[in-house]
């Protein structure tokens, strides 16, 4: 069938190159298309929220005692770094609960089940709609929840 070694290896050799150019093309096209989802929610603004909404630290005494914090489509509240909402606190989770709309309505989740969210004083085990002026506890801390209607 093949006469040499050689042939058998240019063959192989064709159809893995065949497969790294596929390969190439899918991972531009993905690319291409990931840039284009995020220039056109830029553009539309598909990240405003329908509802300009804020949470504002109410609890404990202190220097950050009603500060706000804006909230998007998605939040992440918590103490890491990496958080939409950063609560430098110690009774704080890196990455406590999340903030997020849906449906033109607010949701809050609990992201770590050791210390808790508690809404209204009421612990969460699910995600569960906010409501204007619900009070959030994580951990120590107590955020209200704000808010405003566009229109």
């Amino acid at each position: 069938m093949y006469e040499t070694g050689f042939d058998l290896a240019s063959i192989i050799m064709s159809y893995w190159f065949a497969l790294l150019v596929l390969f190439i093309l899918v991972k531009t096209v993905q690319n291409a298309y990931l840039e284009y989802k995020v220039e056109r929610e830029a553009r539309v603004g598909l990240d405003r929220p329908r509802t300009m909404a804020y949470v504002e630290i109410t609890a404990p005494e202190g220097d950050e005692l009603g500060k706000r914090f804006p909230l998007r489509r998605e939040n992440i509240l918590g103490s890491g770094s990496g958080c939409d909402i950063r609560l430098p606190f110690r009774s704080v989770s890196g990455e406590h609960a999340s903030i997020f709309q849906k449906n033109h309505k607010a949701f809050i989740a609990a992201l770590t089940a050791r210390k808790g969210v508690f809404v209204n004083g009421e612990k969460i085990t699910k995600a569960r709609e906010l409501s204007e002026n619900d009070r959030i506890r994580l951990g120590k801390i107590e955020l209200t929840y704000k808010a405003v209607k566009e229109g």
